[in-house]
């Protein structure tokens, strides 16, 4: 899975500043149906999405963005490229934006 999740990323810069837009942000994949890859809490129920020891699940993808984010941060400072300012906005496929909050 890194591996997929970092080619998509290093092939796309635009995708790769939306990322980097996240930081400091923890990243969580929210779905009530996968106890690996997600929270395994629903993305309605931003109580327990908040508290980790509520989570019945790994969280696994949220970790691979986490590291695929640090790493493209580091290549962008190797470079001299200027890092995206942090979003005050977070889109979520399927609902309305929601104000970030940290």
């Amino acid at each position: 899975m890194y591996n997929s999740v970092w080619q998509k990323f290093l092939q796309n810069v635009e995708l790769a500043n939306v990322l980097l837009s996240t930081r400091p942000l923890p990243i969580l994949w929210a779905s009530p149906w996968d106890y690996y890859w997600s929270t395994a809490v629903p993305i309605y129920d931003p109580e327990n999405l908040r508290d980790r020891s509520k989570w019945k699940g790994g969280n696994k993808l949220g970790e691979v963005l986490i590291l695929v984010r640090h790493e493209l941060e580091l290549i962008y400072i190797a470079l001299g490229w200027n890092l995206p300012h942090p979003s005050t906005t977070i889109r979520i496929e399927g609902h309305n934006e929601l104000e970030r909050t940290e």
